[in-house]
């Protein structure tokens, strides 16, 4: 199943390939950015495995892409649009003891390149819809830094609300660092979060 979203965006589920891309995508977040407090680039094994593992969760785990044309060649022709992988998404159980069933945590990565095209609301769009596919009732956001005006607008737009300010838990490029913490309620969660709670 794919979609298209604003500025030819189109979204769809990671497949095998994908993941030298989402690797890669990952890896500059990790070497160059505050979004991510890991501090060490996980090999490609380690990458394939959450893909892996997500997916066999049942959870989804998107990529989106955006056309890339080609260089002309020697002859002056050109091959025309080819679709490269410019951001990724998933969500996970929040945390693995059986309570947190109902409740999962978010993750977005998008290459430098593609930000401010749309990229970030098609994922996030895309995965909100498919979380509560999976029944999940809230979705959190973990944002590392409280300076990342992106993730923390992208989410606001799509609902979010803030919930709390971890103050300076990260220590990254010397720089002791903020986690933002955002929580989106599902449509129709609170009916089901009553129902839920009779019947337990």
């Amino acid at each position: 199943m794919t979609a298209a979203g604003p500025s030819r965006v189109t979204i769809r589920t990671a497949r095998p390939e994908d993941i030298p891309a989402v690797h890669e995508i990952y890896s500059e977040s990790v070497r160059n950015g505050t979004g991510t407090f890991a501090e060490d680039v996980p090999t490609f094994e380690e990458m394939t495995e959450i893909v892996r593992d997500i997916q066999n969760s049942k959870w989804p785990f998107i990529v989106a892409e955006l056309p890339h044309v080609a260089e002309s060649r020697e002859d002056g022709s050109t091959p025309g649009d080819t679709l490269v992988i410019v951001g990724y998404a998933y969500v996970a159980q929040f945390r693995m003891r059986s309570a947190y069933r109902y409740c999962c945590e978010d993750s977005v990565y998008i290459s430098p390149s593609a930000r401010g095209q749309g990229v970030g609301a098609s994922l996030m769009d895309r995965l909100i819809h498919e979380a509560k596919a999976c029944g999940f009732l809230s979705i959190l956001a973990v944002i590392g830094d409280s300076r990342n005006q992106g993730s923390i607008q992208l989410h606001r737009k799509f609902g979010f609300r803030d919930v709390g300010v971890f103050k300076e838990v990260g220590l990254k490029f010397g720089q002791w660092l903020d986690v933002v913490m955002m929580q989106l309620d599902v449509q129709g969660s609170e009916e089901k979060k009553q129902e839920l709670r009779q019947s337990a």
